[in-house]
């Protein structure tokens, strides 16, 4: 299956708003005046923190359009690297441009 930069935008935008966490806390003052417990905000605080790590490693573990390795490297990659790890992509340029 072939990415494109698109793909790459869905996912880290989702990730930027999955990791707003001022979004959690009026949440979890709310379920606490509703509930009168904490019990719902350790439920929605872990919750988030799930969903936050799915969407910060599909961003991470985003494939190379032209090589198909992870774009960021290996096991920590840099997420602000602007080329490929392993093939020197320029980010958002076209896959199919030869390496220069």
């Amino acid at each position: 299956m072939r990415y494109d930069w698109n793909e790459y935008r869905k996912r880290r935008n989702f990730a930027i708003i999955v990791g707003f966490a001022p979004v959690v806390f009026p949440l979890e003052v709310l379920a606490f005046r509703s509930f009168h417990t904490f019990v719902p905000a350790y439920v929605l605080a872990a919750a988030w923190i799930i969903l936050f790590t799915i969407a910060w490693n599909r961003v991470a573990w985003f494939p190379c359009p032209r090589c198909g390795k992870w774009f960021f490297g290996k096991r920590w990659g840099n997420m602000f690297a602007r080329r490929c790890a392993h093939c020197g992509l320029r980010k958002y340029s076209d896959p199919s441009a030869i390496a220069a």
